[in-house]
């Protein structure tokens, strides 16, 4: 089965599901449903799911069974954006903050985003393997009060961060990229999170993690 273009809003139930094996959601434009957006069942695999826009929704995508394909949808605005099982290709295009992130996967930053809730982070990392493209774009906190800009806690390890800003993390524990994790990866990261420290620390790392930043903001 395959969907494509495909606009549904207001549903009852889920907007589009796909059971069993081989099936393709692309392109199509999800909003207004009380529960799913877009539902992959328990038990189901090889689907492929990719290039949609969902938005306020019960759930954005609700993913479950093993080796399914996610790419590039746009997924904003919905009670829970995210809602995988282990074990499937997650390439999330990230178009809000705050998001958690609890499952191995690849992000890229659709844009700079901001943050303007205090006391929590931007990107919470609650998984092994996570890789977070910003792609040249900013991630913005909301100053005093904040939480990080990303942070892992040493509970995981093989954080990913690259090319881009983080700035306005500015709470007493905070920092731009709060890398407690073992065997971490920081490049390329421009970093403005603190009135007051040198940017060394401006991005937080723990042992076995490789660290390059480039000159602080001004």
């Amino acid at each position: 089965m395959v969907q494509r273009r495909v606009q549904v809003s207001s549903c009852a139930d889920f907007g589009s599901s796909g059971s069993c094996k081989g099936n393709a959601i692309k392109g199509c434009t999800v909003g207004g449903n009380v529960e799913s957006a877009i539902e992959i069942t328990d038990d189901c695999t090889q689907n492929r799911i990719e290039g949609n826009s969902i938005a306020s929704n019960g759930k954005g995508l609700n993913i479950h069974g093993k080796g399914n394909y996610v790419a590039a949808n746009v997924v904003v605005g919905n009670t829970d954006n995210y809602d995988f099982s282990q074990g499937n290709q997650l390439n999330i295009l990230l178009g809000e903050i705050p998001e958690s992130l609890d499952w191995a996967c690849s992000v890229k930053l659709a844009g700079s985003l901001t943050c303007t809730g205090t006391g929590v982070n931007g990107i919470t990392v609650n998984a092994d393997n996570v890789t977070i493209n910003l792609a040249g774009c900013a991630m913005s906190g909301p100053c005093d009060n904040s939480g990080s800009g990303i942070y892992q806690s040493p509970v995981f390890a093989n954080l990913v961060v690259l090319d881009g800003m983080v700035v306005n993390w500015r709470g007493e524990y905070s920092a731009g990229v709060y890398a407690a994790s073992s065997g971490s990866r920081i490049s390329g990261i421009q970093a403005a999170t603190a009135l007051g420290r040198s940017p060394t620390r401006r991005l937080a790392r723990a042992r076995g993690t490789t660290f390059r930043f480039d000159p602080a903001i001004p």
